[in-house]
């Protein structure tokens, strides 16, 4: 793979900030940012960090369970179709 993303594991990380508030953070395996999430009491933050961070690993799975060529007579092209959509958005380039 030639894309440049910062390779996983990545991790989640919480941060009380005050106030009832707090941050989720998602860091690489050497404790680089990655990104956060916005500081504040939002339900999502959370889930939006995990899913942030297991974004290299769901990559790679779908490259690696998603043949190359199928026929459209496979009962699984649909999925197929939607898994190379989902990995060519990964891989936008612009």
């Amino acid at each position: 793979m030639t894309d440049k993303y910062t390779p996983g594991p990545w991790i989640v990380v919480y941060r009380p900030t005050g106030a009832g508030n707090s941050q989720w953070r998602v860091y690489d395996k050497d404790y680089n940012p990655i990104t956060s999430s916005g500081v504040g009491p939002h339900a999502f933050n959370e889930a939006n960090a995990r899913l942030i961070a297991a974004a290299p690993e769901m990559l790679a799975a779908l490259e690696d369970i998603t043949p190359p060529n199928w026929s459209l007579n496979d009962p699984m092209s649909l999925k197929y179709g939607a898994a190379r959509a989902a990995i060519k958005a990964a891989k936008k380039k612009e």
